[in-house]
């Protein structure tokens, strides 16, 4: 667009040479030109030398008609300078005097020649001359019938036929005024200017000339207007012969610099090809060397021309495309005139370039230009372009702004907007915004629709393509990159980003169309996608895949204390990173979230989560976290290990390796404070199920108090809690174990490795290192531990052995038999102790064996089947402690050995409260009892062992042969 506008220059200074033409054929007296002194005529025109009659061969025309006044036919009057050169000759048909210093001319030409060898021809049907008696020059005159002024490069006479002759610049009219009193030259006629690529059409002018200054003082017309300029005629080879003398500075000695403003008023059009501009004025300040554009002009109308074209092209064939020949020209039409003044020194235009052309509405406000090939148009209250350093400036006042739109995609509003043609930067100065106006498809005609935009409160900065001379519109993609800064804020839809400092970066989608290939967000980025989460990080950084239709991000990447929030869920971390895919109804999903270093996450419902990075699969309901170690805690819970994967579908977690499991709160299930499980290979929780396993060398630690520890070590450990949809159903968010098994081998039940529950009571004692003593010490091995914890049950399913060291000193005196020691149970069936009813049972080759504190003798017990029954409120705890007994039952090939008696029986029941045994034997059956101090064994139904005070008592007794 700035193309159409720069042209309208060469229009303008058609018509100040024009001027100078017309001025330099009427004016006879001006003195001669000096080095570095410009005449009107040198400053209008370039190349043009004053003319000078002081040595004319014909004086003033009475002088040459003598005083008889009368008419002279077909004549020819020479004027010529000092030296005797041919400046000026004036031909006519016919030249009459009349009274008054009236003359009448019939068919008047005027041929001025110029010092570069150039010439002007003025001609006409007719002219009325006035010239009083004494005065050397026309006073007044007036040209009348096809007046016609052709600038040639040398004089085109010797060519013979006119039909050859090829001016540079013609001027047209009906009829021509001029008064050299008032330096004055006028027309209210039609009037047509022809100039290399120029032609200038409007009615009536106005030419003053300041005589005292020598110079142009008003080129003025009222009336519309039209210039039609043709770019492809400019730049060529004579411009460069023309400068061919300049030294190194640009400029040579006799240069002469002028400056001119020229105004064209009223509603002013400027149309090049299907790109057009409207506007109340159009103004232009120029800076002339010797009266032609300087060259840094001259290069920018090249620029905007198309770049130089050498006058030895062959011309293009009539085949050609007229269309296409009728986009190169520009049109320029104005309806309130066009003015042209002289400046006495450079303006606050001119300060920074040779040429600047302004188009402006001062009453309507709007300066508009289209651009149908592109669809692009802009609306402002004025528009500057600087044609040398071509620079385009938009500029709007107060609620009036700048406002750029692209066909139906955008809209950009600003108070100024600059574009620079030659660097091919787009710079908004001040806060703007872009909004989108494209409609998505599946908006909803009963919602209100939000469009997206972008604004901005400081400046912003658009890069495009460049070639060697500036803009390459010809380019993939003309935009390149655009830089927001100041409060960056874009919106589209549910989606907010906004940042100090926003970076965009275009390319081509498999579409050719220009979108979005990165946008970079610096400072304070946040990223707000509503009920979809809000980031926030100090730079966000997103690639998207050009392979789309549609504008789709491939990859978001955030860096610099990172964070997120969705649904009440937060994460923090220094750098996190998303890929993205659009699904087959054309959603925006994200396919895998990274995040990295020191990584924070906590759920809505308080889960929290550490690791030194996150790896989640937002489509998938997958995340792993990585650490040394990571961590996931819930509440007084938490979960660690350096791998870990959470599946939210499938509500599982998996530890990949060794890892520990946390129960820091009181569990009244469990009759713990504190629970600790450590294992070595992996562990995996499956929330639907209500199942956690945990593999290799697992160490479950459990505190009751400071003076009462559990500890389980096996191969495997299995815990059980309430299958998530059974607590769904009840409303219930409690997750306390309800059975755990110990597994000695991690397959499950192994005769060669065992799991084994290790319990520890501790009591206070000041003289004992730590201030505590351990009371009791209980081992609980077997192939398979289980707990269930609703029933309070123990059961050992499989061949084990339960050891009891009891070193507890209180009471000695009260009890009955010395409970204390150590006690060592084995069994080859199974153990189930069920503490809520205080009861425990061994079966199958049941092997007990007791040792009292300091004794060598040891108490045995075997049997088919031990129960043992105990006060169930005397302790809660799920271990393998076993609390003092209420009494003990043996049963099937029992044997006792207490000292020096055994006994065998059938069944032995012993009374912990009347402190006996009581052993009897099956129908059929006998009881025997060995004493090593009696010669023969003893024999009943039913023996009562006082164990107290060591004394047997037989029912039923038999007699018994001694041996011989």
């Amino acid at each position: 667009m700035g193309k159409s506008i720069a042209l309208v220059a060469a229009a303008v200074l058609a018509v100040v040479a024009v001027g100078a033409i017309v001025w330099s054929v009427m004016s006879q007296n001006t003195p001669a030109s000096t080095v570095g002194e410009a005449t009107p005529e040198a400053q209008l025109f370039p190349e043009a030398t004053p003319p000078v009659a002081t040595n004319a061969r014909a004086g003033a025309v009475e002088e040459l008609l003598g005083p008889s006044f009368d008419a002279a036919e077909e004549g020819r009057i020479e004027f010529v300078d000092e030296e005797g050169r041919v400046e000026r000759e004036l031909l006519y048909d016919r030249l009459e005097p009349r009274e008054g210093g009236r003359i009448e001319v019939e068919r008047p030409q005027a041929w001025i020649h110029m010092a570069s060898g150039g010439v002007a021809h003025l001609q006409a049907a007719r002219g009325s001359l006035l010239q009083p008696q004494g005065r050397r020059e026309p006073e007044s005159g007036r040209f009348d019938g096809d007046v016609l002024i052709r600038v040639f490069d040398e004089d085109p006479r010797p060519l013979g036929d006119e039909s050859q002759w090829s001016p540079t610049l013609t001027f047209e009219t009906a009829s021509l005024n001029f008064d050299t009193t008032m330096g004055e030259v006028r027309t209210n006629d039609h009037v047509v200017i022809e100039a290399k690529g120029v032609h200038l059409e409007f009615t009536g002018f106005t030419l003053l000339i300041d005589e005292v200054r020598e110079r142009l003082a008003l080129f003025e017309t009222n009336s519309a207007g039209l210039a039609t300029i043709d770019p492809s005629e400019f730049g060529s080879e004579d411009d460069d012969a023309a400068n061919a003398g300049e030294d190194a500075s640009g400029l040579s000695a006799a240069v002469v610099t002028s400056l001119y403003r020229a105004a064209m008023r009223g509603d002013v059009e400027i149309l090049f090809g299907q790109r057009r501009a409207l506007a109340e004025r159009f103004e232009l300040w120029a800076r002339l060397h010797d009266n032609r554009p300087t060259e840094a002009t001259l290069e920018g109308l090249r620029h905007l021309g198309g770049g130089s074209q050498s006058t030895s092209e062959p011309e293009q064939s009539a085949s050609a495309d007229s269309d296409s020949a009728n986009d190169a020209l520009v049109e320029v039409r104005w309806s309130g005139g066009l003015e042209i003044r002289p400046l006495d020194a450079p303006t606050l235009e001119l300060e920074q370039d040779d040429a600047l052309a302004r188009l402006s509405s001062p009453t309507r406000g709007a300066v508009e230009l289209h651009d149908d090939v592109s669809q692009l148009s802009t609306s402002s209250v004025s528009l500057d372009f600087a044609i040398a350093s071509r620079l385009i400036h938009w500029s709007g006042v107060g609620s009036r702004g700048v406002v750029l739109r692209a066909a139906d995609q955008f809209e950009a509003t600003t108070n100024r907007f600059d574009l620079d043609l030659a660097s091919a930067e787009a710079v908004f100065p001040g806060p703007g915004v872009i909004t989108s106006l494209n409609v998505p498809e599946d908006a909803s005609l009963d919602e209100p629709l939000t469009p997206a935009e972008i604004s901005w409160r400081r400046d912003a900065l658009v890069t495009l393509a460049r070639s060697e001379t500036g803009i390459d519109f010809g380019a993939d993609s003309v935009i390149q990159r655009a830089r927001f800064n100041g409060d960056v804020l874009a919106v589209d839809r549910d989606l907010a980003i906004s940042g100090d400092s926003m970076d965009s970066y275009f390319n081509i989608n498999q579409d050719n169309a220009t979108t979005l290939s990165r946008v970079v967000i610096s400072r304070n980025a946040r990223a707000d996608a509503g009920p979809d989460g809000l980031l926030t990080a100090e730079r966000i950084d997103i690639e998207f895949d050009l392979s789309q239709p549609e504008v789709t991000p491939s990859i978001a990447t955030a860096q610099g204390d990172v964070r997120v929030s969705r649904d009440g869920s937060t994460l923090r971390a220094d750098l996190a990173e998303a890929t993205f895919r659009r699904t087959d109804a054309g959603r925006l999903e994200v396919g895998v979230f990274n995040a990295d270093l020191g990584v924070v996450a906590q759920t809505a419902d308080g889960v929290r989560m550490t690791a030194d990075s996150l790896r989640a699969y937002p489509n998938q309901n997958v995340a792993d976290l990585e650490g040394d170690p990571a961590r996931i805690s819930f509440g007084d819970s938490a979960v660690t290990g350096n791998e870990m994967r959470i599946d939210q579908t499938r509500r599982s977690l998996t530890v990949f390796g060794s890892g520990q499991l946390e129960r820091l709160q009181a569990d009244d299930s469990l009759g713990y404070e504190s629970i600790v499980l450590q294992w070595a290979d992996s562990m995996k929780y499956d929330d639907v199920a209500g199942e956690a396993t945990f593999l290799g060398d697992c160490v479950l630690t459990a505190d009751i108090s400071e003076l009462a520890r559990d500890v389980v070590t096996a191969g495997r450990i299995d815990l059980f809690t309430r299958p998530y949809e059974s607590r769904q159903q009840d409303d219930a968010s409690n997750q306390s174990i309800e059975r755990a098994v110990a597994y000695g081998a991690a397959a499950g039940p192994d005769a060669v490795n065992v799991a084994r529950v290790e319990s520890r009571r501790y009591v206070s004692d000041a003289d004992a290192p730590g201030g505590i003593r351990l009371s009791r010490l209980i081992y609980l091995d077997g192939p398979e531990i289980i707990a269930t914890v609703p029933e309070q049950e123990l059961l050992v399913p499989h061949p084990g052995r339960l050891l009891i060291e009891n070193r507890d000193t209180s009471g000695e005196d009260e009890r009955g038999p010395d409970v204390r020691g150590t006690t060592l149970i084995e069994w080859d069936g199974h153990f189930l102790l069920k503490r809520d009813v205080g009861a425990a049972e061994f079966t199958r080759q049941v092997r007990v064996r007791h040792r009292p504190p300091g004794a060598r003798q040891i108490t045995e017990l075997e049997a088919e089947r031990l129960d043992l029954a105990f006060d169930p409120d005397v302790e809660q705890a799920a271990s393998a402690d076993a609390p003092q007994f209420v009494w003990a039952q043996a049963q099937g090939a029992v044997y006792a050995a207490q000292g020096r008696r055994q006994v065998i029986a059938d069944r032995m029941l012993y009374d912990n409260s009347l402190n006996f045994a009581e052993l009897t034997a099956w129908p059929g059956n006998i009881v025997t009892l060995y004493d090593a101090d009696a010669p023969t064994p003893l024999t009943g139904e039913l023996l009562r062992w006082d164990l107290l005070r060591d004394r047997v008592e037989w029912r039923g007794a038999r007699p018994t042969a001694a041996p011989d």
